[in-house]
């Protein structure tokens, strides 16, 4: 072997474990931020203690009836903005209306307060549908304060900044029909079957108790459901 071809081997055997070296940084640097990455994800996608600790209020309501209209306007939406965290709210907007099928297959409601709270059911049926679980509950929250739903709706968008249009289109429509059907369909199955509205179950159960006791005093009940550590507002009545 020439004096070149020597250091030809040699220069390229350092070529080689210089290559490697670089290789071998940028694996234990691509590891630590992989690692990071790993860490940050599962900081992200881990459920939040609260998420873990909370309870959901099944809601079988109708729009303009008064004692609705009373819970969840002075009771239920207030607590929501202080435990959002804790408290998941499922509304079912139908009530005492009833489903008549003609012959036909078509599909027409009689609400318990007539056609203005079919209308109002319709879009709460159809804003459950087209705006974000916490959009709808504000929605839901605000028109429901103004006890009206004349004119309600639009105004109610407009102070939340959500799209109304998508919400009137669904409930002027065939899909505001198929909602509000399936929301009967859903409060027509419960076991009892209600017999007043507002109906309260508390995580998809009932219990009289509890839904007797949260007319009065929904704060209680709530707090009743939701395991140490409990939310700074539960202090109130622990």
């Amino acid at each position: 072997m020439t004096h070149f071809e020597s250091h030809g081997v040699i220069f390229r055997l350092r070529f080689a474990l210089t290559i490697l070296g670089l290789v071998g940084v940028l694996l234990v640097q691509e590891s630590s931020a992989f690692m990071g990455r790993r860490a940050h994800f599962r900081e992200t996608i881990s459920p939040r203690k609260e998420a873990n600790n909370s309870v959901t209020i099944n809601l079988y309501y109708e729009s303009l009836c008064p004692d609705c209209v009373d819970f969840i306007s002075r009771k239920l939406c207030p607590l929501w903005e202080d435990m959002s965290n804790y408290l998941r709210i499922d509304f079912v907007p139908y009530g005492n209306a009833e489903t008549i099928v003609s012959k036909t297959g078509e599909i027409s409601f009689e609400c318990q307060h007539g056609p203005p709270e079919c209308e109002a059911n319709f879009i709460h049926d159809c804003a459950l549908k087209h705006l974000s679980y916490k959009e709808s509950i504000k929605f839901i929250c605000c028109m429901e304060s103004r006890h009206s739903a004349h004119g309600t709706a639009e105004i109610c968008a407009e102070e939340l900044e959500v799209d109304y249009a998508p919400i009137k289109t669904c409930a002027a429509g065939p899909e505001g029909i198929k909602l509000h059907y399936a929301y009967g369909q859903r409060t027509d199955k419960l076991v009892p079957s209600h017999e007043w509205v507002p109906w309260i179950l508390f995580n998809g159960q009932y219990n009289k108790e509890d839904m007797d006791h949260a007319q009065d005093d929904l704060l209680s009940v709530l707090c009743k459901y939701i395991e140490d550590p409990k939310p700074t507002v539960c202090n109130e009545v622990y």
